[in-house]
């Protein structure tokens, strides 16, 4: 009986262990779970050289509805461009790169028809340090094309060049835009914020806002990248001039997400996936005297990849920390 009970008593306490240990493990195990993201860092900045140009493939789709006249009707859009970004020159630490779109093709319908749409997308000029911080920003108008009936459905001009039913500057600061970088190594899960005033083509300030947060570290078309997540937001209150000087007001806002991936070898993006959503209201005193109002909401999807300039640079570069 003695040895009965020893080996009774040995069996509880190892079962006792066995919980303990097993306990340890799970407790352990969540801890390391948790911990990854919180441990790992990364320093995130641009690598750009003079004359350095990117370019990306981007595709865009549309949907959205259009109010006036006591009518609602939808409208869908679809097109296809190049993005290119080109390193004018450096100067210290702060690189100007002009952005703008080439090979445009568009599409759309409005209340099932097919609808002519204008494309003049303006080219804008950015000033940036190594961090992507936006130091100042100029908006070139895009030249005039004749004008498409959502254009004249919607007023004319948005932003000093892209009618209403055209791709426009919103989605180059929004879908496009360069997030930018603290100026120390961030965590894996970490989240913060960019504010920055721009100034339209007709020399009206916007101000923009982003909160990007680094979502990890992924290989992507067999680069080392990271992967971020951009949430941005800006209001459309502006005032506009239309071909016949009429006035107009435009009230709106634009919102929407974006995730990059961020070569960390060649120190460039090499693609973008975004959603965002614009609402517009535009208001016109004719010169007639005549009042005409009306509203639009669309939401876009963009996909954007490189296609040239992503080899790493080597000497005479920006930002080599």
């Amino acid at each position: 009986m003695r040895y009965a009970g020893v080996e009774a008593i040995s069996k509880s306490r190892c079962a006792a262990s066995v919980r303990w240990i097993s306990s340890a493990l799970v407790a352990l195990g969540l801890t390391f779970w948790a911990a990854p993201a919180a441990a790992q860092t990364v320093q995130l900045f641009y690598s750009l050289k003079p004359g350095q140009l990117l370019r990306y493939q981007c595709n865009v789709t549309g949907q959205g509805t259009t109010e006036a006249a006591g009518r609602r009707d939808p409208i869908t859009m679809r097109a296809q461009f190049v993005y290119e970004m080109q390193v004018l020159h450096i100067q210290g630490d702060r690189a100007t790169v002009q952005c703008r779109t080439t090979d445009t093709m568009i599409g759309a319908t409005y209340a099932g028809q097919p609808l002519p749409v204008a494309v003049n997308i303006p080219t804008i000029t950015v000033v940036m340090d190594k961090f992507g911080h936006i130091i100042s920003s100029q908006v070139q108008a895009a030249p005039q094309s004749p004008a498409s009936p959502l254009a004249g459905l919607l007023g004319g001009q948005l932003m000093g060049g892209g009618s209403a039913g055209s791709l426009d500057v919103s989605q180059l600061y929004g879908q496009l835009h360069l997030p930018g970088f603290p100026q120390r190594p961030v965590r894996v899960g970490e989240v913060w914020q960019q504010q920055a005033q721009v100034m339209t083509a007709s020399g009206q300030p916007i101000a923009l806002a982003w909160r990007t947060r680094l979502i990890g570290m992924e290989d992507f078309d067999g680069r080392r990248c990271a992967k971020l997540r951009t949430a941005y937001s800006f209001p459309l209150d502006l005032l506009l001039s239309a071909m016949l000087r009429d006035i107009l007001a435009l009230q709106g806002n634009v919102q929407g997400t974006s995730t990059m991936y961020f070569d960390l070898d060649a120190r460039v993006p090499v693609a973008f996936d975004s959603v965002q959503q614009t609402q517009m209201k535009m208001s016109a005193a004719m010169l007639t005297g005549e009042q005409v109002s009306a509203s639009m909401v669309m939401r876009t999807q963009l996909r954007a990849r490189l296609i040239a300039g992503r080899e790493r640079q080597e000497g005479g570069t920006l930002l080599n920390p």
